[in-house]
């Protein structure tokens, strides 16, 4: 879905729209790894997730934004094409 949303507002005509829209899904999607994380948090401790699991989340959480800011950047050159 996040992929699909900014293939199609990535034609370097639409860069401001691009750029908008990779923020607004960018926000969106750190909120919800937020609250994965949060609701991970509160399980029991007998019945604690898979470590590897908050380990990944905070991963992508952290090398997100980096990705997104690449791609506005190869929007607005035109590169990303």
């Amino acid at each position: 879905m996040f992929r699909d949303k900014l293939g199609r507002s990535g034609n370097c005509s639409r860069c401001p729209r691009f750029e908008a829209e990779a923020a607004s899904l960018r926000g969106v999607f750190l909120r919800e790894v937020e609250l994965a994380k949060q609701d991970l948090s509160v399980f029991a401790p007998w019945s604690r997730a898979d470590p590897a699991l908050l380990s990944t989340l905070e991963t992508i959480q952290s090398g997100l934004p980096a990705q997104i800011d690449v791609l506005n950047d190869l929007a607005a050159t035109g590169d990303g094409q």
